[in-house]
This record gives C-alpha cells, sequence and structure tokens, in this order.
C-alpha cells in the first residue's frame, strides 16, 4: 500500500524497516552490476565495491540498531515509567529513516552516500549515548533532548521531502533560471548569501554551524523550504548531517534548470522496483 508525500503526487517515504532494507540490496545489486560491466581496472572494481558494500551494510546496521534501541525503552516504558524515554528513542529512529529515505532515494553517488549515512550514525549515536546517560526523572534535560530530536527529524523530513516534490522542483527551475539569466555562478551565489549573514572570510573557512546557515538562507530565498537553522546550530554532529544534506539540496536548487528531472527520474525507476511501499508519514508539528 502507497501513498504520496507531501505535494508530488509521485512521492513515496519508506518507513517500514524492512523495506528500506530492501531498497539497500536493490541500490547495492544494481551499483555492483554496473560497476562490473563500466570499470575494466580491477583495483577500482574493487575500490567501488568496498563503497557499495558499505553503504548497504551501514544503512541495515543503523536500522538494526535504532530498531533495537526504540524496542528496549518502548519495553522499559511499558514495564511502569520511562515514557518520555521510549518517545524519543522513536523519534530518534524516524529520523534515522528519514535520512537513509534522502540518502538512497536522492544520493545516487555510492561513495557520497557512504559519507551521509555514516554521518547520520555519528549523529544517532551520540543522540542514543545522551539519552542513555539521563535518568527517567531529569525531566529537563529530557525535554531538552525531546525537542532537540523533533526538531532534527523535522528538518531532515524537509530536506528529504523539498528534494523531491514536484512544486518545489518547479520553484527551483525558476530559481535556477533567474541565476543563469543574471549570470551568477555556484560561487557567487554562495558568497552573495555569506555576506548577507555578515560571515567574514571565505566560505570554506567558516564553522560548519555557520556554513548551514549559509545553505539554509539559499533555500529560504529559492522558495525551496523554511529550515529552523537556528535551533540546530548546537550539537556538532547533527549540524555534520544538515550541513550534507543542505548542501545537496542547494547544489539541486542550482542546476535545477538543467538536472532535476533525470535525477528524479532515475531515482524513481530504481524505487518502482522495490514493490508495495507501506508509506507512514506523519504531521510534524
Amino acid at each position: 500500500m502507497a501513498a504520496p508525500m507531501g505535494d508530488g503526487g509521485d512521492l513515496v517515504m519508506l518507513m517500514e524497516v524492512s523495506q528500506l532494507k530492501k531498497l539497500a540490496l536493490l541500490l547495492r545489486n544494481n551499483e555492483e552490476a554496473q560497476i562490473t560491466q563500466a570499470v575494466k581496472s580491477q583495483n577500482e572494481r574493487v575500490k567501488y565495491l568496498h563503497s557499495v558494500n558499505h553503504a548497504y551494510n551501514h544503512a541495515v546496521d543503523l536500522l538494526d540498531d535504532g530498531s533495537a534501541t526504540r524496542d528496549k525503552y518502548a519495553a522499559a516504558a511499558a514495564g511502569g515509567g520511562g515514557e518520555a524515554k521510549a518517545s524519543i528513542a522513536e523519534d530518534v529512529l524516524e529520523y534515522v529513516k528519514y535520512g537513509l529515505n534522502m540518502s538512497m532515494q536522492n544520493v545516487r553517488n555510492c561513495c557520497l552516500r557512504v559519507d551521509c549515512i555514516g554521518k547520520i550514525r555519528a549523529h544517532y549515536d551520540s543522540l542514543v549515548a545522551d539519552l542513555a546517560g539521563l535518568h527517567a526523572d531529569d525531566v529537563a534535560n529530557l525535554r531538552r533532548l525531546a525537542k532537540d530530536t523533533a526538531m532534527f527529524k523535522e528538518c531532515m523530513f524537509e530536506h528529504c521531502n523539498k528534494l523531491r516534490s514536484g512544486s518545489a522542483r518547479a520553484m527551483s527551475k525558476a530559481f535556477s533560471m533567474m541565476l543563469k539569466q543574471e549570470g551568477i555562478k555556484f560561487p557567487d551565489l554562495v558568497k552573495r548569501h555569506k555576506n548577507k549573514l555578515g560571515f567574514e572570510g571565505e566560505f570554506e573557512h567558516l564553522t560548519d554551524a555557520q556554513k548551514l546557515e549559509v545553505y539554509n538562507s539559499i533555500i529560504e530565498e529559492s522558495g525551496r523550504a523554511k529550515m529552523p537553522v537556528k535551533e540546530m546550530v548546537s550539537t556538532a554532529a547533527g549540524v555534520a548531517v544538515l550541513l550534507a544534506t543542505a548542501g545537496l539540496m542547494v547544489w539541486d536548487i542550482f542546476t535545477a534548470e538543467h538536472t532535476v528531472e533525470a535525477v528524479l527520474r532515475n531515482s524513481l525507476n530504481a524505487l518502482a522496483e522495490v514493490g508495495a511501499f507501506a508509506v507512514q508519514v506523519k504531521d510534524i508539528k
């Protein structure tokens, strides 16, 4: 059973662990076949296949670990107490699922996908460590962690959804065409928003949090999404994840006039082979 995600009508968010694992396996098998045919050098094939298998294994491990953490805290809550920790663990798993949807549906380069999943993994580990370190009666810090986790989940949903939705792509095409007509190159676009925010020095020398603000400023100007940047800059691992996904969206926005439709078609063709999707998209307030 499938349902649309966002306003695209042709979009899906996979929320069942089994379906995400199936997509990960499909990508691995497709990429193994492609690299075997396309690359003649044995050394290069081995190197690339290593990345292909890493992307698959890391996605599966992350899903298994996230599910186990969710189940552990759910069982504790069922035994009496610990409902707040169980709720946070559930949000952490949903955040992971949104991140894997983003990585596997939108990142076509396997090496970059490995990097994205690795960043999600590092952030997941930090969230789980924070959760484990809190006592059930530490209400203030549990509320803080719950708020942070919900915000990260919302941002990842936005990144994944707005990278693919129909109306978002239309907005990006218009914005991309405007930049093209004005002769604005990608470095110029980034520099303009860096200066607008009052950051000094080269973009490469900014902190990750500052870079994220620059990217999100571009995203907002394009009309693609509205990202709650300032609430997100306190957690280094989380910023690293959102910086990677925001960077993908900014490049997608800039090149929308030329490449978005082709990338989308490739993604949807791969997704069509996964089969029936179990879609459980929830409104995030």
